[in-house]
């Protein structure tokens, strides 16, 4: 598509901390939604009159279910709602291009596009398996089973099919004739 009716009026950041440092217990929402309050202000863009909120990140945190509608409200256009992207080294772009299509099709006028991430203390993603009773996770620890190597917390894990991967320290046994 074509982008002929779009335009990025104002750019703006937060501030830059090192990993694990100042920033490391702010969770990404809060910033984002300070920050963006923050910018809209200085910009002299009224928020409630957004129709839409491409809220943009990657790594899983606390709350964020309903990230874009959270944002809206959190920064003054309750109305105003919209999809949440995580496209790996490309959420910016996803973003921007979504955003940029609402307004350029004319189903949106005023379209924020937001973009946030916490990587210090990122969350620790235990995968169900849904046979298991609760769909509780593979072995004690929840860890995988199906890695070649075994290092940490995953060489506890008490459930190995067949006995593979073998437990670190204990060698595989191969025939050959």
């Amino acid at each position: 598509m074509r982008f002929e009716r779009t335009c990025l009026p104002a750019l703006w950041s937060s501030p830059f901390a090192r990993w694990q440092g100042e920033l490391a217990e702010i969770p990404a929402l809060d910033l984002a939604a300070g920050v963006t309050t923050d910018a809209l202000a200085r910009w002299r863009l009224p928020a409630a009159e957004l129709d839409e909120v491409v809220l943009g990140w990657t790594v899983p945190q606390r709350r964020g279910f309903y990230g874009a509608p959270t944002l809206a409200g959190r920064i003054g256009a309750p109305r105003a709602t919209g999809p949440m992207v995580s496209q790996a080294c490309a959420t910016m772009a996803a973003c921007l291009r979504l955003g940029a299509a609402g307004v350029e099709s004319g189903d949106r006028r005023l379209s924020l596009v937001v973009t946030t991430d916490r990587t210090s203390n990122g969350p620790v993603v235990l995968y169900p398996r849904p046979a298991a009773p609760g769909a509780r996770p593979t072995g004690s620890t929840g860890c995988s089973t199906t890695s070649s190597t075994i290092r940490g917390p995953a060489a506890r894990c008490s459930t190995r099919p067949n006995g593979w991967p073998p437990r670190q320290g204990s060698a595989a046994r191969s025939s050959t004739t």
